[in-house]
């Protein structure tokens, strides 16, 4: 009996880490509102937000090269969004951008980073030029994952 409890105390600590390290930004939402850009940001009810900083660093570098371009205490929301105006600084092809947000409690999460395409003329995310397989199979292999974990808990407890 104590042998199963620790193996309840382990599963509840995973789950427990898990639950606490989702991201409460969701994918940003890029609009093109004549010559000038919007990004919005998504996130999570519950979140205050009191500043935002337009990071930029180069592509096919370490994350750790971002550098602050651009902050602002000055916070549009409209429901959960946050809508941010691009300015053209933000258009150089060879770099990567993100937006770090800081809440009123003093935490900070990253969004998803994403480039300028002269090409398209547009922002896309970082993942439309990585490869099809990551950008298709990935949710499904992350399904697979949670569910094999809970098959095996649920395994744990049974028996």
């Amino acid at each position: 009996m104590i042998f199963e409890a620790k193996y309840l105390i382990v599963a509840l600590y995973f789950m427990r880490i898990l639950a606490s390290c989702k991201n409460p930004i969701r994918t940003p939402i890029f609009d093109k509102d004549g010559e000038s850009y919007r990004i919005i940001v998504p996130f999570q009810e519950g979140i205050e937000i009191s500043r935002y900083e337009i990071m930029e660093g180069r592509r096919n570098c370490d994350v750790n090269s971002f550098n602050p371009i651009y902050s602002s205490n000055e916070i549009y929301l409209k429901g959960n969004m946050m809508i941010i105006e691009l300015d053209e600084e933000c258009e150089d092809e060879s770099k990567i951008y993100s937006i770090c947000i800081t809440t009123k409690d003093v935490k900070t999460f990253f969004t998803e980073s994403f480039f300028y395409d002269r090409k398209k003329g547009y922002f896309l995310e970082r993942f439309a030029e990585d490869s099809r397989f990551y950008k298709v199979y990935a949710p499904h292999i992350g399904g697979t994952l949670f569910v094999g974990g809970a098959a095996a808990l649920v395994y744990c407890f049974l028996r």
